[in-house]
């Protein structure tokens, strides 16, 4: 795998640092001293002139030439916070559009230091994709219910749908083994890695191509039968299949 930016890459790193070393003085500071607050307004103000300068809508990473990104503990109840859901295409609201109009926060707010916010959300978010990943595992069926719809089918006798069928198989038990050797590395005092943040979609992907599968063996038949049983906390199978799935994070 080549890790080398492109020159493309190369030219966008360029142009982000001249441009926060030129605009510098304009970032708010990372915190108003020891016991002091730090005001989310001016952050915001700072997040919106980096994007009109087509750059990112987040604190920019200091490896990035930036001053770092820096992860508060905002109480939510506060008056000056408003949550705000997100209705997604599936028609579920699982997420949320957060404003903070005014609100300060003090100096003992920081999560994980000053600038120590990118490792910090990372490492936050590779725990939650582990977590996910066992989920996953736990909720979803094996390749062997899975493709029960097809299991007596004439349509086996096709070698191009054994192929298909091995396909499926194959990514589903390579995300089994994937979760246990993200396990057994967290057993021995590391943190999760990147295979982590791959279990949703390799769950996704693998079920997408089994009901694609189906379908196509079983053509209208496919649409026959009994309503799809729910699984575990009201979520049925098709919801984890759709396209609009890895979507939700």
């Amino acid at each position: 795998m080549d890790l080398d930016d492109t020159p493309d890459q190369a030219r966008y790193r360029t142009r982000a640092r001249a441009w926060i070393a030129e605009h510098r003085h304009e970032a708010p500071p990372a915190v108003a001293g020891i016991g002091g607050s730090a005001d989310i307004v001016e952050r915001r103000r700072w997040q919106r002139l980096l994007a009109e300068a087509g750059l990112a809508g987040v604190m920019w990473p200091a490896e990035y030439g930036g001053a770092g990104l820096t992860m508060f503990i905002v109480p939510m109840h506060a008056g000056a916070v408003t949550v705000r859901p997100l209705r997604q295409i599936s028609g579920d609201a699982h997420f949320n559009e957060v404003f903070f109009d005014g609100l300060e926060v003090r100096a003992d707010a920081v999560l994980g230091g000053v600038g120590d916010g990118w490792g910090v959300a990372t490492t936050t978010l590779m725990y939650e994709r582990l977590m996910a990943m066992v989920a996953f595992d736990e909720l979803l069926q094996g390749p062997e219910q899975l493709l029960a719809p097809i299991a007596d089918h004439p349509g086996l006798d096709d070698a191009r749908v054994r192929h298909a069928i091995a396909e499926v198989t194959t990514q589903r038990l390579g995300m089994r083994y994937a979760l246990y050797r993200a396990l057994t590395a967290l057993e021995r005092g590391s943190i999760p890695g990147p295979e982590a943040g791959l279990g949703k979609i390799d769950a996704v992907e693998a079920s997408r191509q089994a009901c694609a599968l189906i379908a196509e063996v079983l053509g209208p038949d496919a649409l026959e039968g009994p309503p799809e049983p729910r699984l575990d906390k009201g979520i049925s199978f098709s919801e984890l299949t759709r396209r609009s799935a890895p979507a939700r994070g």
